[in-house]
């Protein structure tokens, strides 16, 4: 949560918030924009995500947070649901390099997001990447066919803790870093 906090706060629209009708596009399991949309006061959260056992993650830390305002949407962020300029705030933490045409996608959350709305997103940075894009193409070219071949082969060479030892969510990091079918990397420009 602090590093949460901290992301809005430094981005100077921690007083948007108290409000504000937020979207997070990919949500996932919620655990990022639930407890910051809470914490700033933001009256309606909608997440949504393409993946539906997420979305009932993040439903259930919404009742253990005691946020009554989240509302799981599944859907594609190419196709939003919504009308054009409904949210004050719409969010993106990295989700959209994952995707074939990010462009696109910034494009949609824009359609939604109100002409004096903020919209914030997190890509792969092409220069501060470069490291992990030579391990990428070494576990997709050396790794085996299979995911959890690919995903077994790339902890053995580059995490630091043994894959006995690694829960769920951290093998799923690893699979977003490693093997996720589209990555694409970003400048400011």
């Amino acid at each position: 949560l602090p590093d949460e906090v901290l992301r809005y706060k430094y981005m100077q629209i921690s007083e948007k918030l108290k409000g504000a009708r937020m979207l997070d596009v990919g949500c996932g399991t919620g655990d990022r924009s639930i407890l910051v949309a809470k914490h700033y006061g933001v009256s309606e959260l909608i997440g949504i995500d393409a993946c539906r056992n997420s979305l009932k993650i993040a439903s259930q830390v919404a009742v253990e947070e005691e946020f009554d305002s989240f509302k799981p949407i599944h859907g594609n962020l190419f196709d939003l649901p919504f009308e054009n300029e409904s949210f004050d705030v719409v969010v993106s933490w990295g989700v959209l390099h994952h995707t074939e045409n990010p462009f696109e996608g910034l494009k949609e959350m824009h359609r939604v997001c109100k002409k004096e709305g903020f919209i914030g997103f997190f890509v792969y940075n092409s220069f501060a990447d470069w490291r992990h894009n030579l391990q990428r193409q070494d576990v997709l070219k050396n790794g085996g066919r299979s995911i959890d071949q690919k995903i077994t082969y790339a902890i053995n060479k580059y995490s630091r803790v043994p894959k006995s030892e690694l829960d769920q969510i951290q093998i799923s990091r690893l699979y977003d870093q490693y093997v996720h079918p589209y990555k694409s990397d970003h400048t400011l420009s």
